[in-house]
Parts: structure tokens; sequence; C-alpha cells
């Protein structure tokens, strides 16, 4: 639990919840396939970026590569789970 704090310290509650929101949308749409995900990585991309366009004050880069690296982390579990199962 300290090394989560930690973190959520270092790089704020706003970076994580970019990260589990597009890691939970890809995983939403893994049931349909790799097609799936890849239209689920290309949506999140895209709302991310829209997001920290028009809706937040200022434009951060690090919010869509959490998201990014959400989508990474769900592609992987996905992955791997697809060898195996």
């Amino acid at each position: 639990m300290k090394i989560i704090q930690d973190l959520i310290e270092k790089y704020g509650w706003d970076k994580f919840l970019h990260f589990f929101v597009a890691a939970w949308i890809v995983s939403a749409f893994s049931p349909l396939g790799w097609g799936g995900v890849l239209v689920a990585t290309i949506f999140t991309a895209a709302i991310s970026f829209v997001k920290e366009k028009y809706l937040d004050d200022k434009f951060d880069k690090e919010d869509i590569i959490a998201a990014l690296f959400g989508c990474a982390a769900s592609i992987v579990i996905y992955g791997i789970l697809s060898i195996f199962i």
C-alpha cells in the first residue's frame, strides 16, 4: 500500500485515473477479440486527446501517455491470456 501511495504522490491522481480508465476500456472491448482491442486503443487515444485539448484548462501530454500505458497493460494481459486460454 505504501508503494501505491508514493506513486500517487509522485504522479498525482489524474495520471492514475487515465491509466485505469484506459485499461478498463480496453478490457471491456477484449471479448470482441484483437479487433476490439485495437478499436478500444484507438478510441481511448482519441478520447484522451480530445479531453486534454478541449475539456482541461492546460494540455498535458503526460495524461495521454498514462492512458496509453493503461492500454498497453491491458493488451499485454490480453495477449498472455489468449496464449494460455
